[in-house]
């Protein structure tokens, strides 16, 4: 089981977007620290999912991934490149499911969008409700179940400073910003005319008393199984 956001967008907008121009950019620019980056035939995009543009290229005969944020209107403090780069990178050191970020660029004419270049892991995903074929038994449900909460008790065993990141993001208050996170959200994505239901359930949960915060962890804000690559044992 790998850690990886495999979201892209399926449109046509996709393939006019990556046109010969960038490709020749981040080749110039991969060049440039040394690096060749194979065009012949040209990157394959991953063709799963509804966010960040994910394509496999291979680097001096090596395949890696290069991952830039999806088209159009970004919400705010979604999609960050550099953040994504920076926990990838840390992480890995202690947890190898995750992808090493090799590189970090955000110079935004080089491929359309900041980007990062992962590491590559083989594997399948789980789109939607739909296991894979071979893994539709009850047995595998249960293991894959149980692998689930075993991976994140490692990633919260993990402590910030082991890695480097005590300094990132900001664990106190965290819950409350949540909460009023997700109100804002829901009213842009319901093109700011709130919806009842949610400023029923906003008004609901904010008369709980929030938890005392006392241990901070790492936390995966979007683990679930359409967001995981599972390798085959």
């Amino acid at each position: 089981l790998y850690f990886w956001n495999y979201y892209c967008y399926r449109c046509w907008a996709c393939k006019s977007l990556m046109n010969n121009k960038y490709w020749k950019n981040l080749s110039a620019w991969l060049l440039n620290k040394g690096l060749n980056l194979e065009l012949n035939p040209t990157p394959t995009k991953f063709t799963n999912g509804m966010g960040n543009l994910n394509y496999k290229i291979f680097i001096d005969d090596k395949p890696f991934v290069i991952r830039r944020p999806p088209l159009g209107p970004i919400p705010p403090g979604a999609n960050d490149m550099k953040r994504e780069h920076h926990v990838m990178s840390s992480l890995s050191k202690n947890l190898h499911l995750v992808p090493n970020s090799i590189l970090l660029c955000e110079d935004i004419d080089i491929f359309g969008a900041p980007f990062h270049i992962i590491d590559y892991k083989e594997g399948i995903t789980i789109n939607g409700d739909q296991f894979p074929k071979d893994y539709k038994s009850a047995k595998d449900a249960k293991y894959i179940s149980s692998m689930l909460i075993e991976v994140l008790v490692q990633l919260h065993s993990i402590k910030p400073e082991e890695v480097g990141l005590e300094n990132f993001g900001k664990p106190l208050g965290f819950l409350k910003r949540q909460l009023n996170g997700w109100h804002q959200r829901g009213i842009i994505a319901h093109d700011n005319i709130p919806s009842k239901n949610m400023n029923k359930l906003f008004e609901i949960l904010c008369t709980f008393k929030i938890p005392e915060e006392k241990e901070f962890v790492i936390l995966h804000n979007d683990f679930k199984l359409d967001n995981l690559i599972l390798k085959p044992s």
